[in-house]
């Protein structure tokens, strides 16, 4: 969950105030959770005992307890005013809360039909709480565009503040992880909690000429996935979930995992040697 975004990005596209709000141009002096609080507590529950709850990060073997739902560690820099952060967001967050509450309670769609309908989360108002949905996970990747240096382009705020239905400047996916699918379906057979959040480096996306013309990175818990690239210049955005009610997630298995990995690595199935 670190940037990976090189050193030289040209200065029309980095944040010229980081005291700024990247939302408003107000004081940034709010900090946005990295995961939704509702996350965190769904997944962990309220009361964390020491040990309980462990960051790893970047991949590595490195452990970092977490202290509780208000941890710091799972919080953006002070990229947002409170307003933004609170008020201005509030439907965005609700939205985004109630779908994530419907994933994890709702194991079939992940495991069998790989698709859902919005209606069946929001009921008739499923296009007004879509497009809230879509604005929260906008927000959320604009604090991680903020924190990492990068300017955001007006469109994506004219976006948050009401403009259009399609979010610029973005390609984003839902997806199945199966790598985590599996895990989970593992643990459980062992009796474990499957519950995990992750949140992916942020990387370059260069042409071919090795100019920069965007980033990439990507969200989650349990199996559900949010695939984004952002584009600097391309302000059309496309996306596996505007069109309908209907979305049909994708299904992959992340580079270097396949099938049967998770119960090969358990060292209880193994007797202690993965």
């Amino acid at each position: 969950m670190t940037s990976q975004l090189p050193s030289w990005i040209p200065s029309h596209l980095q944040r010229a105030r980081p005291d700024q709000c990247w939302w408003c141009g107000g004081l940034a002096d709010s900090r946005e959770h990295r995961h939704k609080k509702s996350d965190v507590v769904g997944t962990f529950g309220k009361a964390w005992m020491r040990g309980q709850v462990v960051r790893v990060v970047n991949g590595s073997s490195y452990l970092g307890q977490v202290q509780g739902p208000n941890s710091d560690t799972l919080k953006f820099a002070k990229v947002l005013c409170a307003n933004c952060n609170n008020s201005r967001s509030q439907p965005f967050d609700a939205a985004y809360e109630t779908f994530s509450r419907y994933v994890r309670t709702n194991s079939r769609v992940g495991e069998e039909y790989f698709s859902f309908k919005f209606s069946n989360i929001y009921g008739s108002d499923w296009r007004n709480e879509r497009e809230a949905l879509v604005r929260y996970f906008v927000k959320a990747i604009g604090c991680r565009l903020a924190e990492d240096g990068l300017q955001t382009p007006k469109a994506v705020i004219d976006f948050l503040d009401g403009s259009g239905k399609r979010a610029p400047h973005l390609n984003m996916e839902m997806g199945v992880n199966l790598a985590k699918l599996e895990m989970g379906k593992h643990m459980k057979f062992h009796g474990e909690e499957e519950g995990s959040l992750w949140l992916g480096d942020h990387g370059p996306w260069v042409d071919n000429a090795g100019a920069l013309v965007g980033t990439w990175s990507f969200f989650g818990f349990q199996w559900f996935t949010l695939t984004w690239v952002f584009f600097f210049d391309r302000v059309r955005g496309r996306s596996n979930f505007y069109n309908s009610d209907k979305v049909e997630m994708n299904q992959f298995w992340p580079p270097g995992i396949a099938a049967g990995d998770a119960e090969r690595a358990c060292t209880v199935c193994n007797h202690g040697h993965p």
